[in-house]
């Protein structure tokens, strides 16, 4: 038997990988968030046990959202099991645990992929090794004469099922026909329900809602209203106590913090910036910001450069910690130096990968800003309006609409363009929401009155 083990052992080390083990460790030193790249990759999957041991105390320090990976925090997580404390002792002084954390920065991989593809091997590596394990007692079931065809059979099956289990990321694939019952007994449940967020503004709710793994799309020329759009839509969600994360390329912290003390308080912004408030005023501000603190579920990031990996980190996170349900990109653009259409594409490769990728992954409701340009299009349109779910056009009012409108129908018009998840609008002109913007103020709201064509097709 002791031979037997020898042999095994020295087929498995054949199918290891140490230093892929180690880049990982050394990654996640210097980066722990990639853990949430991992989350299929566990301890046991690691061949050397030391790794093993490593890759435990970081995701345990991570599961405590400590993210500072030195000697004295793993040191005390690696301490904290007796089994795993008597291995390292033998294995590591404090001052070569030092060393491993000094090596870590010069063998760490900077960016997702690479940590990912090394993820990959580890796992593909471990299942190797598994398999050689389990199908080594259906080898002795074989040279058993006792055994029969089904005990054979048998093992294999469980082996494979357990390792199916273990190894395979997704559920099993139900045939079609078992779930389209399922599927239509919702499809009665949502009849003449409202699902999602609903917008601030009462009548957007008949064209679309923020639903989960939908990105809805709002664009308007330079200083139109689009960033203050989306701010008075993520105090809408506050104050309904969802969370909510605002990536921000244009505001850093203080200027955002000054426009929604402005919107919160009704001090118009001039008076904010010049502090020439009265005391009454003051008051109403520090309530706005009083407001403000207590709202520990919204988060909002200064990001003006960011790379995809970035936000879909940023936003993992902060769903695991504060539970956030509602994604705020303002605004989608390019960062490049290069032609137009270098340009373009970057464009539509950022609003693909935060429909998809963070939105549908992450399995959260989102809206994002684009500017229009000369022509009024988003640049790179026909690939933004193929992965976007709506696409909203904010345009500020003619003077000659306000006065065919009337006042009562408010200084802007919201025209939904394209729109995946309910009723279109067709002519710009004729059909869109009536809003009132007040810039001193901060403040976008549906108009005290829908102008005629619109009420005319709402009959």
């Amino acid at each position: 038997m002791r031979y037997e083990r020898v042999i095994l052992m020295a087929k498995l080390d054949k199918i290891s990988d140490i230093n892929s083990e180690a880049g990982i460790i050394a990654t996640l030193i210097k980066h722990p968030d990639y853990l949430l790249y991992s989350e299929s990759l566990q301890p046991n999957h690691f061949y050397d046990f030391t790794n093993s041991c490593l890759y435990w105390a970081i995701k345990e320090l991570y599961g405590q959202n400590i993210t500072n990976i030195d000697v004295y925090n793993l040191s005390n997580v690696l301490n904290s099991k007796t089994s795993i404390k008597n291995y390292m002792d033998k294995k590591f002084t404090e001052g070569q645990l030092k060393d491993l954390i000094s090596l870590s920065v010069e063998i760490a991989r900077d960016t997702s992929e690479e940590y990912k593809q090394l993820v990959t091997r580890i796992l593909d590596l471990a299942y190797k090794r598994r398999t050689v394990e389990s199908l080594q007692n259906c080898e002795k079931l074989c040279l058993n004469d006792e055994a029969s065809i089904k005990d054979i059979q048998k093992n294999i099956y469980d082996t494979l099922d357990k390792m199916g289990d273990e190894f395979t990321a997704t559920d099993e694939i139900p045939p079609y026909s078992e779930k389209v019952r399922a599927l239509w007994d919702e499809t009665i449940r949502r009849q003449g329900k409202t699902f999602g967020l609903e917008s601030k503004f009462p009548t957007a709710s008949r064209y679309f809602t923020y639903e989960k793994g939908e990105l809805i799309l709002v664009s308007a020329y330079r200083k139109e209203g689009k960033s203050m759009f989306c701010l008075n839509e993520a105090v809408d969600k506050l104050s309904k106590n969802i969370g909510t994360v605002y990536f921000d390329t244009e505001m850093n912290d203080r200027l955002f913090n000054e426009r929604l003390a402005c919107h919160l308080s009704g001090i118009r912004m001039n008076k904010i910036k010049t502090g020439q408030y009265t005391h009454e005023e003051a008051q109403k501000i520090e309530q706005a910001l009083k407001w403000i603190e207590s709202k520990k579920n919204f988060f909002h990031i200064y990001i003006p450069t960011w790379s995809p990996e970035e936000l879909y980190l940023i936003t993992k996170k902060l769903i695991r910690s504060h539970g956030i349900e509602f994604f705020i990109m303002d605004y989608f653009k390019t960062h490049g130096s290069g032609d137009a259409s270098s340009a373009y594409f970057e464009l539509g490769n950022a609003v693909n990968f935060v429909k998809n990728e963070i939105l549908g992954d992450l399995n959260i409701a989102g809206l994002g800003a684009a500017q229009l340009n000369r022509g009024g299009e988003i640049g790179d349109s026909y690939k933004i309006e193929q992965y976007a779910s709506t696409i909203l056009n904010l345009k500020r009012k003619t003077q000659e609409e306000v006065i065919n409108d009337t006042a009562d129908c408010g200084n802007y018009k919201l025209f939904v363009k394209l729109n995946r998840l309910g009723e279109q609008m067709d002519d710009i002109s004729k059909d869109y929401i009536d809003l009132y913007f007040d810039g001193n103020k901060c403040e976008f709201k549906e108009a005290p009155k829908q102008h005629e064509t619109l009420f005319d097709n709402n009959k």
